[in-house]
């Protein structure tokens, strides 16, 4: 039976607040995608005088921010030492730095907005269970010492949870749709359009012409700039899908009963199943102990297990209660390590803002920060270390190896599909793709036993969707686009629907058992 798929922060959001948009537009800057970059950036470019719209396919702060941990944060694990690792010394301490100033940022217009308990700063804790996770803490000490980080360290005797922690202080538990709101309706006092319900459906990129944004809602908007806030970002001429590895985390709200682990902090486990606590509050008051982990790629079934899972491991470690509300992080993960910033290769006047690796909440105001100064000033001090130029030098033969997994999805996964006779057995709940001729085709019971069908294809690059039992919807396992059974866009990059199909009447049976 599938858990209650919707996040602890959307329970605080406002509504669509913003019309949908109704008649074409012409702005300086137009900005696809509602979530923490996009609302960052509207809130960051009114300040100068910018004409500028926000265009949001569904709600503000909906999408992977409102879906989030809802942790604004410059350290989690160890990933200190892998970005000196990765990018040597200089370039890590610019994109730390960088990281430091978005949480500047957000305390910053927490309070200037009046909702300061929206970004909150608490220790952030990684911690270790074994001696091993304890010497590769003890690197990562040594890492934040170069970064010019403060950092605390733990024995056995004084740490919360393991027999060794690292904590940095400052970090920010962030309730992101309170922030949200109050940044998108500060940006629309200071004049700018944002428009709910707006989905951008084709970019068209002439060197002549302003960037012609087209919309589901039949409006055109023409800029002379373009910023894709999407997470993956919807023109494929990018190639940011193919710069990134794309994983999934699952999220628990637990009610906190006595004897229940409590903290104030954030903690990161970083071996022994690595779980992310944090403390959050239901809508009544009452406390929660939000958990996350058990991430995977996506090629994994969402079988209907992982909450379950989620919760036992959780419960084990913590004592915790009764499962309020569950939901999934998706996070895209470049392929060296370092997110995708600025201009593209294909046309200086569109932008990309993706590849922020489980780092969405600070990495995110970066690039609103980073893309505010190259609009504004014509330069940005992170700039080196973000470019999204070179991610033409990232799509190598190396980097496209998980370009093979999607071919798998594109091209053999069509090989193992389902008989279509097999639809005739689905229960309540369950989901198949099947082949009519040279077609496949989705097919999913709701709870309710009635029958669903769509166009299995993805309208992103067209890799087959697979059915996700706990959330009683379909999913891309090469990008992460998610429809609804009725083939509706829940998350992109994908901007078109499923189209429905028409099942032959033979296969239209009661679900067994009925």
């Amino acid at each position: 039976m599938p858990h209650a798929d919707r996040s602890l922060w959307l329970e605080r959001a406002a509504g669509r607040r913003y019309a949908p948009l109704a008649e074409d537009l012409e702005v300086d800057v137009a900005i696809v995608g509602g979530g923490i970059v996009g609302t960052t950036l509207a809130l960051l470019l009114s300040q100068h005088g910018k004409r500028v719209t926000l265009l949001e396919a569904r709600g503000i702060g909906t999408g992977a921010t409102g879906n989030s941990t809802a942790k604004a944060v410059v350290h989690q694990g160890f990933n200190f030492a892998r970005l000196i690792d990765s990018l040597g010394l200089e370039d890590a301490t610019r994109v730390v730095n960088g990281d430091r100033a978005a949480l500047d940022v957000l305390l910053h217009w927490s309070r200037e907005l009046g909702v300061e308990d929206a970004a909150r700063p608490v220790w952030g804790w990684s911690w270790a269970t074994n001696e091993d996770g304890q010497a590769t803490l003890e690197g990562e000490r040594a890492a934040a010492v170069q970064l010019g980080i403060e950092a605390r360290w733990a024995t056995e005797e004084d740490a919360t949870l393991g027999i060794a922690a690292l904590g940095v202080p400052d970090q920010l538990l962030v309730e992101p749709n309170v922030l949200l709101d109050a940044f998108a309706a500060r940006a629309a006092e200071q004049g700018v359009l944002i428009h709910e319900g707006t989905r951008v459906t084709d970019v068209s990129l002439d060197d002549d012409e302003p960037i012609a944004l087209t919309t589901d809602t039949g409006a055109v908007v023409r800029a002379g700039v373009v910023v894709l806030a999407t997470q993956v970002p919807i023109v494929d001429r990018t190639l940011a899908f193919a710069g990134c590895t794309y994983r999934r985390s699952h999220v628990v709200a637990l009610h906190v009963d006595d004897g229940t682990f409590a903290t104030d902090d954030m903690h990161t486990g970083i071996d022994s199943g690595g779980l992310s606590l944090r403390p959050g509050t239901a809508l009544d008051g009452s406390p929660l102990l939000v958990v996350a982990g058990h991430g995977h790629d996506l090629k994994s079934d969402e079988d209907g297990t992982h909450i379950d899972q989620l919760v036992t491991a959780a419960r084990e470690l913590t004592g915790a209660g009764e499962l309020h509300s569950s939901w999934l992080a998706h996070d895209a993960f470049p392929n060296d390590g370092n997110s995708y910033i600025g201009p593209t290769g294909i046309d200086d006047r569109l932008y990309i803002a993706t590849g922020f690796g489980g780092w969405g909440l600070a990495r995110g105001v970066a690039a609103a920060t980073t893309i505010t100064a190259r609009l504004v000033r014509g330069h940005e001090e992170f700039h080196d270390a973000f470019d999204a130029k070179r991610l033409g030098g990232l799509v190598t033969t190396d980097a496209l190896k998980e370009g093979v997994k999607t071919v798998k999805a594109l091209v053999g996964d069509r090989i193992f599909t389902d008989d279509p006779d097999s639809v005739t057995q689905l229960a309540p709940g369950h989901g198949t793709v099947v082949r009519f001729g040279t077609s496949s085709v989705a097919v999913a019971r709701d709870t309710a036993g009635e029958l669903h069908a769509v166009e299995a294809a993805c309208t992103h690059l067209g890799c087959l969707v697979r059915h996700d039992a706990e959330r009683g919807s379909w999913q891309c396992p090469c990008h992460g686009s998610r429809f609804d059974l009725q083939g509706q866009v829940l998350a992109g990059p994908a901007t078109k629907p499923l189209e429905p199909v028409e099942l032959p009447q033979e296969l239209r049976t009661p679900a067994p058992g009925s």
